[in-house]
């Protein structure tokens, strides 16, 4: 079980490198955050279907679900920065449902083949086993995404297994244990 942060202690921020910053988006980002997911709109849908319907207000309940969901210590979202500008999400989540904690992530198409989003599950994952103390983190991939996979791969998880989302697609679930 994951140590519950104090209220003083959400975890804003985590720097990764100098280029990169895990940070935790801020309301009056929303709008921004909604605009980095229509510009992607179709680049995202193909693997992630809340994109295709994400609306201005979607956005914006997002952010304040994570930001609430942040102060309970249940899960940790964090906007990609790159260079100081939003370019995608990562979260940590199912801290405390019951299910294995899972990475989740998105970045924008422009900066993909970069590295960027390795980096930044990399940072993600050592946050879990080494702050909050977790045992294991899966990280789940269709099949068909071969970047997402490789990013799982390139950092040390495992694949564990293959199962079938909702919409019946193909998930490869890599794992890695502390």
């Amino acid at each position: 079980m994951p140590s519950q942060p104090t209220q003083h202690s959400t975890y804003e921020t985590l720097p990764t490198d100098d280029k990169i910053l895990l940070k935790a988006v801020k309301a009056s980002e929303a709008g921004a955050l909604f605009e980095l997911v229509d510009f992607n709109r179709d680049y995202l849908a193909e693997y992630l279907p809340w994109a295709r319907g994400n609306t201005r207000e979607d956005s914006a309940t997002f952010v304040q679900k994570v930001q609430s969901d942040r102060m309970k210590g249940v899960e940790y979202g964090f906007g990609i920065y790159y260079d100081d500008v939003l370019a995608g999400h990562i979260s940590l989540m199912h801290l405390v449902d019951g299910k294995t904690p899972e990475i989740g992530y998105w970045l924008t198409k422009k900066l993909s083949g970069k590295g960027i989003t390795q980096r930044a599950a990399e940072r993600l994952s050592q946050f879990g086993f080494e702050t909050l103390g977790l045992k294991e983190i899966v990280i789940k991939a269709a099949t068909t995404n071969i970047a997402s996979n490789k990013i799982a791969e390139n950092i040390g998880y495992q694949l564990y297994t293959t199962e079938k989302s909702d919409n019946g697609a193909k998930i490869n679930v890599w794992r890695k244990t502390s």
